[in-house]
């Protein structure tokens, strides 16, 4: 099969920015400290990944969240270390 149509099938393109114009972007501040664990509750294991149920320092709770391993930062390594020694049977 070859990928082929009807020429008569195309039409000119139109730049929908005409429409909807652009937006500059906005400034925003980029914070040079890493977020803070507060809290582990949970931990599993998905696949060859692992995942912590994290508490973030300073987030109200709604934004507690299922967060990889590789993205939790290194400095919380005494976290970790701390929920596996008190849920010594979790992933």
């Amino acid at each position: 099969l070859h990928p082929v149509f009807n020429v008569t099938l195309l039409e000119k393109y139109h730049d929908p920015s005409d429409f909807h114009p652009h937006a500059d972007p906005e400034p925003f501040a980029i914070e040079d400290q890493p977020p803070r664990i507060q809290t582990i509750t949970e931990s599993r294991k998905i696949g060859h990944r692992f995942e912590y149920f994290v508490s973030w320092h300073g987030l109200p709770i709604e934004e507690i969240s299922w967060t990889p391993l590789s993205d939790i930062p290194t400095t919380a390594d005494d976290i970790i270390n701390q929920f596996h020694r008190r849920h010594p049977k979790s992933p």
